[in-house]
């Protein structure tokens, strides 16, 4: 099932504010018609954001953003196929992303504008994967597995934050020429 809403106020002509959210649920359960393999899968995410567009002054316009995104994964699966394999699949996986950002434009005299802004974003995760296969038939063809059986567990907890600022200068020059500068 899928949710989009959004809501919208405008206080004035200066100042306007809008809160969205999409969420995503997906629920899938697949069985092969002898019950040999089984898989399911959930997915959920989630995805949050409120905008604030001001106008301060006739020469000050901008907008500041706040986000947040979670997004999660889950998938199971079971194979058991007499003379070929049997195993298990257990596959978790999360994010989660919060995000601020601001954007300005200052005009100047003569169509001079001076750009500039900033952004934050803190992200997280999890991730763990594990499987466990036992074959009974192996092939010998290239990229095919070579060993009776195998099992792998693997979990990350990656994490870390962004930080970014930008500033750019609009200048028009004699002649119809026009320069941007920027950092």
């Amino acid at each position: 099932s899928d949710l989009h809403r959004q809501f919208a106020w405008e206080f004035s002509d200066e100042f306007k504010l809008s809160a969205n959210a999409l969420i995503f649920d997906d629920n899938i359960k697949v069985h092969d018609s002898d019950q040999e393999e089984s898989a399911t899968a959930t997915y959920h995410d989630s995805y949050l954001w409120l905008r604030a567009d001001q106008r301060p002054t006739d020469q000050l316009e901008g907008f500041t953003l706040l986000s947040y995104a979670n997004l999660r994964v889950r998938r199971n699966g079971t194979a058991d196929q007499p003379g070929v394999s049997t195993g298990v699949l257990n596959d978790r996986r999360s994010a989660e992303i919060v995000d601020v950002s601001s954007q300005w434009s200052l005009a100047v005299t003569g169509g001079h504008h001076l750009d500039f802004g900033g952004e934050f974003r803190h992200s997280s995760g999890r991730y763990f994967y594990a499987d466990e296969v036992t074959f009974d038939l192996l092939f010998d063809t290239p990229g095919a597995q070579t060993e009776e059986s195998r099992a792998r567990n693997i979990s990350l907890a990656p994490d870390g934050e962004y930080y970014a600022a930008f500033m750019n200068a609009h200048i028009e020059l004699p002649g119809n020429w026009t320069t941007e500068l920027g950092l």
